[in-house]
Parts: structure tokens; sequence; C-alpha cells
């Protein structure tokens, strides 16, 4: 669940490799794409995802494929209902479908999360909050 609501902030940090991927039709907006490599000392179900962020540059779908199931584990997590909390915009709903190639296939969601609160609380350091 870290994963969710520190991205896309976690990818400024050491040792992600990053590249802008292709971008993506979606009805009548073109989604940009930014893949990321993530860091071996970051926990994560996937090592390689693609985030798609509209032109508003909000989240709008993430596609990976959880390693820890298994190889053919494909998945787009669609973000939906963005919210603001502690100034941060953050996707409220969030949808996991499998994914056959770039199309997330139709039918129940495998992960469905709702967030009806969040906030940011300061991370407390011997010189102070950060």
């Amino acid at each position: 669940m870290w994963n969710y609501v520190a991205a896309p902030f976690m990818l400024a940090g050491n040792g992600f490799a990053l590249r802008e991927g292709t971008p993506l039709q979606q009805g009548d907006e073109v989604w940009r794409s930014l893949v990321a490599t993530f860091p071996p000392d970051i926990p994560t179900h996937s090592r390689q995802q693609t985030f798609y962020f509209d032109e508003r540059g909000w989240l709008r779908r993430l596609d990976y494929t959880a390693e820890v199931i298994y190889s053919w584990a494909a998945s787009s997590n669609l973000c939906a209902d963005h919210k603001r909390f502690s100034g941060i915009l953050v996707p409220t709903r969030r949808r996991v479908v499998l994914r056959l190639g770039q199309r997330p296939l139709p039918g129940l969601a495998i992960v469905w999360i709702k967030v009806e609160e969040f906030e940011l609380i300061p991370r407390q350091t011997e010189q102070g909050s950060i």
C-alpha cells in the first residue's frame, strides 16, 4: 500500500531508473508514460512499472507484472476519483485488473482499493520535522 500512496513522489528517490515510455491513446486523450525500474532496496511487487499520466499530470494507470505471484500476472492498476488530502492529489479509487498486452481485461477486479482519508504526517528527525 505504501507504494500506491507514495507514487509518483518516491520515484524522485535514489536508485530509480526512469525513462519516458510510449504514450497511450485513451479515448480522446493521450496519456504520457513513465517507465520506472525500482531499486532492489524498495519492496515492490514488480521491479519495472509503467505509470500513465493524463494531460493534467494526474496518475491514471499503473501497469506491472506481479512478479511475487508469477511472471504471467500482468496487471493494470486503474486510478480514479482523485481528491486532495493535506495538499496532495490522491486517486481514491484503484481497481487492479489483469492485462493482455496493453489492454486491461474486462471483468472482476483482482484488487479493489478505496481511500476514504489520507493525511501526511511530518516525519520527526533529530533536528525537527522535515
